[in-house]
């Protein structure tokens, strides 16, 4: 079994290899970002330091590494484990400093602001705004 902890150039990446090295012994775990890895990779660690926008360029920044990356959790579902911002990459959209596109595992949007942090699902976004609706009907009559 191959596990490969994603190297975007920003996230803890050591401290994620000492932890997963501590309970898992038998299996080949490295940290990457090398195409050929993520190819023969059973299991996908993102570890998270920065913002949405940060982690997507980091992503992008190895050609051909992001379509990849999606097509590995996306095409071929293999286990992918976000860590901070590393979850949250897997949202279709993001608004942290700027918007940007996710990984789109989720149909759902990462919001940053008042509410730091705060990921909506389709569903939660499309009660949003049908109470938001109901209210501004009502109090227009």
């Amino acid at each position: 079994m191959k596990i490969i902890i994603i190297d975007y150039g920003a996230g803890n990446v050591q401290s994620v290899l000492n932890a997963i090295k501590e309970i898992d012994d038998q299996s080949e775990i490295i940290v990457s970002n090398k195409l050929s890895d993520l190819k023969s990779a059973n299991y996908f660690i993102l570890p998270g330091v920065g913002s949405f926008g940060d982690c997507m360029e980091g992503l992008k920044s190895v050609d051909g590494f992001l379509p990849e990356l999606r097509n590995q959790i996306l095409k071929y579902k293999k286990p992918f484990l976000g860590i901070c911002v590393g979850m949250q990459v897997l949202a279709s959209l993001g608004f942290e400093n700027g918007e940007h596109q996710g990984l789109g595992r989720f149909g759902a949007v990462h919001f940053r602001g008042e509410r730091a942090g705060v990921m909506r699902n389709g569903m939660q976004a499309e009660h949003s705004l049908r109470d938001h609706a109901e209210r501004t009907e009502c109090a227009g009559h």
